[in-house]
């Protein structure tokens, strides 16, 4: 087998000429993204075959005895062509030649308003790498079976792209998709209308506080917490309405107020819960874990201490703390 490619320029005649003949079988490999004409003796543009775009073409032909094979080609658009003789279509491009791979398709590109579409030829039919430059492709165009594109759509600000292809809806794309040809392809772009969400601005609140009293679990009641006198909290838990954090800047503390404790008093600490931030873990300082007075007290929280992940602060939260005598 003999190959040879030459170089074309756009609409010019370029001669191929082989040293000898070696086959009556050859094969033309169109490499240019536009149509080529080609004939197996002088050039004659009436009788001249017409390779499409990116297209390969089989043809027998006669050369006279001790004659040098010599074709001519011409193209719409400069880039390679590649003539090899023998069946097998190996030539410079170690492809072999898949009949299947000439059947010729339209590409069909269709763009909505406030959208586009860039498509693109990335890789031929029969081909295991990319070429070198992607080819811009335009609604219309002959494709073959194997044909690798790249599919982009944009939409102007405001709107997303979504595509479908053949009919089947593709959704939004965030980014390019390729598409190896195997028939007839349709491709649409339509540009959706962004739909912006309503601003957040409900502020969190408290749904239930549970106290940890010795080995027991209490939950507050009409907003009230109760315990007696001796009994001993390692924590208190509160569930918020939504995930939570700690505002910056603020001082994340409960406050008690009630009988001989003046308000402002700090009864313990208010932390994130490290595992759910719909949790807040109240923990009492030290010395403030044993109710050592029976009475009626408040626990405070200010306002703006605790914020949801928009920055949505607190309004100040109070519950009341009912502490009896043992025995009572």
């Amino acid at each position: 087998m003999q190959a040879k490619r030459l170089t074309l320029e756009a609409n010019v005649v370029k001669a191929i000429e082989f040293d000898s003949f070696f086959s009556r079988s050859i094969i033309v490999k169109n490499m240019t993204s536009g149509a080529i004409q080609f004939c197996d003796g002088p050039f004659d543009a009436a009788k001249a075959a017409i390779i499409p775009a990116f297209g390969w073409q089989t043809f027998t032909v006669t050369v006279p005895y001790d004659a040098a094979p010599k074709f001519y080609v011409k193209a719409d658009v400069a880039g390679d062509v590649e003539i090899d003789f023998g069946s097998d279509g190996m030539g410079f491009t170690s492809n072999t030649f898949d009949l299947a791979g000439m059947i010729p398709h339209t590409l069909t590109l269709t763009q909505g308003d406030n959208t586009t579409l860039a498509v693109t030829l990335t890789r031929l039919h029969g081909e295991t790498l990319d070429l070198d430059t992607p080819v811009l492709m335009t609604s219309g165009a002959t494709v073959f079976n194997g044909d690798v594109i790249s599919i982009t759509p944009t939409a102007s600000a405001g709107n997303y792209a979504k595509i479908k292809i053949n009919g089947i809806d593709y959704g939004r794309l965030e980014a390019g998709i390729t598409l190896t040809i195997s028939g007839e392809t349709v491709i649409e772009a339509e540009a959706v209308a962004l739909v912006e969400a309503e601003a957040d601005t409900t502020a969190p609140t408290l749904v239930s506080l549970t106290a940890y009293v010795g080995e027991e679990t209490r939950v507050a009641e009409n907003n009230t917490l109760t315990w007696t006198v001796g009994e001993t909290v390692t924590k208190i838990e509160a569930a918020a309405s939504e995930p939570v954090r700690l505002a910056e800047g603020a001082t994340a503390v409960v406050t008690i107020s009630g009988g001989t404790i003046p308000e402002g008093t700090v009864y313990g600490t208010i932390a994130v819960d490290e595992t759910d931030n719909t949790k807040l873990i109240i923990t009492p300082n030290s010395g403030n874990e044993t109710a050592g007075l029976a009475g009626t007290f408040t626990f405070t929280v200010a306002e703006g201490v605790i914020e949801d992940l928009v920055g949505n602060k607190n309004e100040a939260v109070s519950i009341t703390l009912s502490v009896a005598n043992e025995g009572e």
